[in-house]
C-alpha cells in the first residue's frame, strides 16, 4: 500500500504512480514510488548535511581566526618581554664592560710604573756593575761639585 506524504513533487508522483500502476501493477508501482521517496529523502538529508558541514566549516574557520589572533597577540606580548629583557641585559653588559675598562686602565697604569721602576733598576745595576761606567759616573759627579 502507498503511503501518501505531501510534498512539492506530489502531483508528478501521483502521475508516475498511475502510469506505473497501469504498466506493472499496484504493488510494483508502490515499490518504485517508495524507492523514489527514499532516494529523495536521502538526497535532502545529504543536502542538509552538506549545508551543515559548510556552516560548521565556517564556524571552525571563525574560531581558528580568533585563536590565531589570540596567539599573535600573545606572541607580540612575549616578544615585547624578551626585547625588554634583552635591552636590560645589554645595559648591564655595557656597564660591566665600562667598569672592566676602568679597572684595566688602572692595571695598565700600575704595570707601566712597575716597568719603569724595573727598567731603572736594570740601568742602575748595569752602570754599577761596569767599572768603566763607575769611573764615568764619578767624573760626572766631580764636575758638578
Amino acid at each position: 500500500m502507498v503511503q501518501v506524504v505531501y510534498n512539492k513533487t506530489m502531483p508528478k508522483t501521483i502521475e508516475l504512480y498511475n502510469v506505473l500502476k497501469d504498466k506493472i501493477g499496484e504493488d510494483g508501482a508502490a515499490a518504485i514510488i517508495d524507492a523514489f521517496d527514499e532516494v529523495t529523502e536521502k538526497a535532502k538529508k545529504e543536502a542538509a548535511t552538506k549545508a551543515d558541514l559548510k556552516e560548521e566549516i565556517g564556524k571552525a574557520r571563525a574560531e581558528l581566526r580568533e585563536e590565531i589572533g589570540k596567539v599573535r597577540a600573545e606572541l607580540k606580548e612575549e616578544i615585547g618581554k624578551v626585547r625588554a629583557e634583552l635591552k636590560e641585559e645589554i645595559v648591564k653588559t655595557n656597564e660591566r664592560i665600562t667598569r672592566l675598562e676602568g679597572e684595566m686602565k688602572g692595571e695598565f697604569k700600575s704595570l707601566r710604573l712597575e716597568m719603569k721602576i724595573f727598567f731603572l733598576i736594570i740601568i742602575f745595576i748595569l752602570v754599577f756593575s761596569n767599572p768603566k761606567a763607575m769611573d764615568l759616573v764619578a767624573k760626572l759627579i766631580s764636575m758638578f761639585k
